[in-house]
């Protein structure tokens, strides 16, 4: 995967929970630039082409990780450089969801790739972090 210790927004050392909140944090206070929303995964691989040339190759590693069973693929672009790739994925308990999540910088290397957890009433349960992997 992209190097995460350069460019804008790199992970140095310490905790990944800290740093993927605090990226989450920073996208969501830079303006969207662009947004796309796919229902299933058919529709964001024909799409992938659409994409900067710089974040293909990234969007097709992301598809290739989803199967069948993933919907709601969206694709946002933020003012600031980063690009955040998602796809929803029911639980095995009715209305609870699990949220792959890949950010990456606009020169196309990754920033982050975690899944957020949802139980059956929509209430956030925690966090698993894929990638970077916690320094020891």
């Amino acid at each position: 995967m992209g190097s995460p210790n350069n460019g804008p927004f790199h992970y140095m050392t310490g905790s990944t929970q800290n740093y993927t909140t605090q990226l989450d944090e920073i996208a969501k206070s830079s303006p969207i630039t662009t947004t796309r929303s796919y229902n299933t995964r058919n529709e964001f691989i024909d799409s992938i082409n659409n994409l900067d040339g710089t974040i293909q190759p990234q969007a097709k590693s992301f598809a290739k990780r989803t199967g069948s069973a993933y919907q709601n693929f969206n694709y946002t672009e933020h003012e600031n450089g980063l690009r955040v790739l998602k796809a929803t994925k029911p639980g095995n308990v009715p209305g609870s969801r699990a949220e792959y999540i890949k950010v990456l910088f606009k020169d196309g290397t990754i920033r982050a790739v975690y899944k957020d957890t949802y139980d059956n009433k929509g209430n956030y349960v925690g966090r698993h972090v894929k990638w970077p992997k916690e320094e020891k």
